[in-house]
């Protein structure tokens, strides 16, 4: 199965998604706790997502960004992470700028966001909620200058882009920055 860019729309100058996360998802049944079980097929770059982020299999990292490189980032900067929405070990969105950083001689700066803790998910919720949600526990940690540089703002999956959207604001109102540009490895369906 081959992957097709998908355009992401959004406050950014440009943004895309390298592929759908799944390829199809059918409910199968319960589990003996009552919770839903599905059978999923995953297209390539989501199967990969699925292993580092719910499997913690760092070795799928390589080949996540052999896909993601045939993209053009001529006009790249700075790589910048979107904030990550649970506290792990080690971090998806992390890992994956850090690597892409590294293969195209761009720096990435994984701590120019953080998030306050002790607030509710975002899943579940409507977009106009989770953005306001988003506003008011996201924020820049750290002062790196970005400012009239143009940036690429990365993520594993892209869902409703509130997160994309309020860290957009962020980096054009406050860090100064020149372009936005999106990047996520995975859309999801829905």
């Amino acid at each position: 199965m081959t992957q097709q860019w998908i355009k992401l729309a959004g406050n950014w100058k440009e943004g895309f998604a390298y592929d759908l996360h799944t390829v199809s998802s059918k409910h199968v049944g319960h589990d003996q706790y009552g919770h839903d079980i599905f059978e999923t097929q995953y297209t390539e770059m989501g199967k990969l997502i699925n292993q580092l982020k719910y499997k913690y299999d760092k070795t799928v990292i390589s080949a996540i960004i052999d896909l993601l490189q045939s993209a053009n980032y001529s006009t790249i900067d700075v790589i910048v992470p979107t904030p990550p929405s649970k506290k792990r070990s080690s971090q998806p969105v992390f890992l994956i700028a850090e690597e892409l950083g590294k293969r195209l001689n761009i720096p990435s700066y994984y701590d120019f966001f953080a998030k306050k803790e002790g607030n509710e998910p975002l899943k579940g919720m409507d977009i106009t909620k989770r953005i306001n949600a988003s506003k008011s526990t996201i924020y820049i940690e750290n002062s790196h200058n970005v400012s009239d540089k143009n940036i690429l703002l990365i993520d594993d999956i892209y869902e409703t882009g509130s997160t994309l959207k309020v860290v957009t604001d962020l980096l054009y109102y406050t860090a100064k920055v020149k372009n936005v540009y999106v990047l996520t490895a995975t859309k999801t369906r829905s």
